[in-house]
């Protein structure tokens, strides 16, 4: 397990998601509540930022994107600020 955790750090990876519909689901309206999301390790070419709502909920389904999480938002903006002081 270590060896893993190590390889982790040095690799460049990423994590991503995208949205995987219920497969109970047989209606053709999609609510939020109809979808899970599933969750992988990409190379950072492999995963969008999902700006653009309208794309996200026409092709979330194909693509990986960065998590939304604001505390990992919050995280990247320390780290910068970091770096460039």
């Amino acid at each position: 397990m270590p060896n893993t955790l190590a390889r982790m750090k040095k690799a460049p990876i990423l994590l991503g998601s995208r949205r995987k519909r219920h497969q109970t689901t047989g209606s053709a309206d999609l609510d939020e509540d109809d979808w899970d999301l599933q969750y992988d390790l990409r190379r950072a070419d492999q995963i969008v930022i999902a700006d653009d709502t309208n794309g996200y909920q026409l092709f979330g389904d194909q693509i990986f994107t960065a998590p939304q999480e604001d505390i990992l938002e919050s995280e990247l903006l320390i780290q910068t600020a970091e770096m460039n002081s």
